[in-house]
Formats: structure tokens, sequence, C-alpha cells
């Protein structure tokens, strides 16, 4: 560990504005210890609680006058946090030993839990009430990815580890049907989603992938080229006929299905793009 302090804030911001006034706070708070802590995700229900996902590399956690300890501490640990209405946190719990990097998501399935999603290298991952995952190589510092569900009062329900070799899920939003979209990237020469296989094509593709409510897969597109790209987050618009995703690459130029960008320069660029609910892109 260093010694550096981190403090996150989360900040909910009025969305009243009058004239030239600036919005006035609503209200701040903070949520870290003496390391390198993060939040990475959020998602809000319809009650207004907030449910917080992220990392931390501290041994104690404090979320307001709520503390948080993650004893044992050897490694990158995961937290997950509610808070209420009242902007109080109502709990907080950790996930141990989930090495570096993993950088969850998290959303809602179709039965109203949350699904946490993320990525380590570490040996074993202990969730609490006795459910663990063990690294599905067994060679250790393979990266493997991981799947929890929990209810809204932080009980782990259950957690399975959805792994490819030298793959990785960032991100997995749903629709209102209860489809989901899973974006993240691999950088083995093939990855196959159902029946689709995907061919890299660079040192590292991005993919995404859609589901139906059973987590059978429907279709899967590529996104790469002859360098490092990357897809680093998507969207689902209100009436669930497209996704959008947004995301990098530095190789000359980056295929989207039938789509074909070209670099702008001689580094990296950005891009955006919109995927009907078919898998065809708009």
């Amino acid at each position: 560990m260093n010694n550096k302090t981190l403090t996150l804030a989360i900040l909910i911001i009025s969305s009243h504005s009058v004239l030239a006034q600036a919005p006035p706070w609503a209200w701040a708070t903070g949520m870290g210890g003496v390391d390198e802590d993060q939040a990475n995700g959020m998602v809000m229900d319809v009650d207004d609680n907030r449910y917080i996902v992220g990392t931390t590399d501290s041994d104690t956690l404090q979320f307001g006058s709520y503390i948080l300890p993650l004893d044992d501490h050897l490694s990158t640990d995961l937290f997950l946090c509610k808070y209420g209405q009242d902007d109080m946190v109502q709990w907080a719990l950790g996930v141990k030993d989930i090495s570096s990097w993993p950088w969850p998501s998290i959303q809602f399935n179709a039965n109203g839990q949350l699904t946490i999603t993320g990525s380590t290298f570490a040996d074993t991952v202990f969730f609490g009430d006795g459910i663990t995952l063990v690294e599905p190589q067994g060679g250790g510092f393979a990266w493997w990815n991981f799947r929890a569900t929990y209810d809204v009062d932080g009980n782990i329900l259950d957690a399975q580890d959805v792994t490819y070799d030298t793959y990785r899920e960032t991100k997995r939003v749903r629709d209102a049907d209860g489809n989901s979209y899973a974006i993240g990237w691999f950088s083995q020469p093939s990855i196959t989603f159902g029946s689709t296989t995907l061919m890299n094509e660079g040192a590292r593709d991005g993919f995404l992938v859609k589901f139906d409510t059973l987590d059978n897969v429907l279709w899967a597109i590529q996104v790469g080229g002859g360098g490092w790209d990357y897809v680093v987050d998507i969207a689902v618009d209100e009436m669930g006929d497209h996704v959008v995703i947004v995301g990098s690459f530095d190789g000359a130029s980056l295929e989207i299905g039938s789509a074909i960008l070209t670099n702008s320069g001689a580094g990296t660029d950005g891009f955006i793009a919109r995927i009907a609910s078919n898998g065809s892109l708009h």
C-alpha cells in the first residue's frame, strides 16, 4: 500500500436553474480510507435509493459516520454500499482479495436484485456467508471474471465465475424487457459467444454481446482493428430500440460491425456508435 489518501465524493446536484444563477447543491459526502479508493458504478431504484460499487486498497473505509472494517487486508478489495432516501448509508460490505483492477460494474437484474460483475487474478475471492470462488485456470496469475448477485439489503445470493482466458467483461446493462448487453475486450486469437466466433484483429479488440433474460447469447459483434481497441461504456435508449457504445482505438482503422472508422492521426482516437437491438449498426 502507499500512503496516498484519495477521498471519493458523491455529488447530487439539483436540476433546477434560475436564469444565470448557479444550481444549488443538494448534498455531498465522501467515502474513503488512507489508501487508493474509488467508486466505479452506481444504480438507483424507483425509491431513490442508490447502490454503489467500487474498489479500495484501505484497511478501513468510512462513509460519513459509517465505518466498514476490512480485516486481514492483503490486496485490493471490492465494496458495495447503499445510500437511502435520507442520503445516509444504510449498509456497506466488502468482498475480499479481489487483487488489482477489478473494474466492477453494477446493475439490476430482471428480479430486481443487484448484479456485480468484475475481473481479478486472485487465487480465491471471498464474498461472505461461506460463498467463495476459486481461480478456474488453476495456475495463478490468470485473469478471470466473476458475477455476484445480492439482494437490496446486501445479502449475497450467488456468485459465479464467467471466465474466458485473456478476456474481460467490463460492463453490463439491461433493457426494459430484461435483456442484457455486455461490453469488454479480449486479447486471445478468438473468442466465442454462443454460435458467434470473433477473431482478434490486433493486440486487443472490444466486443458487444446481447443476452436474453436467461443469459442465452442472442448476438455478438466485434469492435476491433490493428491496435489496442476498447469499448469503455454503454447505455440503452429509453425505448430499448438501440444501445450506444463509446470507446477508443489507436490503430489505423477500426471496424464496428459493417462500419470502418479511420484514425485521424498518429495516436488514439475515440468513437461513438449506435447499434439497434437486433445487432445492426445505425
